[in-house]
């Protein structure tokens, strides 16, 4: 009798602990799906994002261009910045963000696009400048950092309006990328000179 009920209650606990992990498995299904539904968009961890990051900016021995590509998304973090600094998107000044990002880079629409969305969420997750800067110094040459502060004067003169809050992150982004007081004036020359601003 004694082993009887030993076997019935384990067939008991067996069914027990079944009962337990199919319901287990169905609420952690359920809460999944709510997850989906309640989040918005920009939350999932599998987003166009991620899918840009995945496809341009993840290091692989064989993809020679990985480097390069990382460059281009910290670079125009900064020229992001420099757009949102005086607290509001202008329309010249997007427009001289893509039109500088896809001409130096030398990319297509689509890429630019998804590269200036990929700095957007860079830039809104950021605590510092010193993690871009950092790595545009390590992988850039010296021309290519006064390029770099070319563009963050176009985007500043854009509107033909030069902001004390702008000319301030142009001098502290080119500190930060040791370019120097001559070349930081000679970029902004080129760029008031093409601008025909005096």
């Amino acid at each position: 009798m004694l082993k009887m009920a030993l076997v019935c209650g384990l067939a008991i606990s067996s069914d027990c602990v079944s009962l337990i992990l199919y319901a287990g498995i169905y609420y952690s299904f359920r809460s999944l799906i709510l997850i989906f539904l309640i989040l918005p968009p920009e939350k999932y961890m599998i987003n166009k994002f991620k899918l840009f990051f995945d496809k341009y900016l993840i290091s692989d021995e064989k993809d020679t261009d990985s480097d390069e590509r990382r460059l281009h998304l910290a670079a125009t973090v900064l020229l992001v910045e420099m757009v949102r600094v005086d607290q509001q998107a202008k329309p010249e000044e997007q427009t001289a963000l893509v039109e500088g990002v896809s001409s130096t880079f030398g990319l297509s629409e689509q890429e630019t696009s998804e590269l200036i969305q990929l700095a957007e969420q860079e830039a809104n997750d950021a605590t510092s400048y010193h993690t871009f800067t950092s790595l545009i110094n390590q992988g850039f040459s010296k021309q290519q950092k006064i390029s770099v502060v070319e563009l963050l004067w176009e985007i500043a003169y854009a509107d033909f309006e030069l902001e004390m809050y702008e000319e301030h992150l142009v001098r502290k982004l080119a500190d930060l990328l040791y370019v120097s007081h001559s070349d930081f004036i000679a970029a902004k020359l080129r760029v008031q000179a093409r601008m025909g601003i005096a």
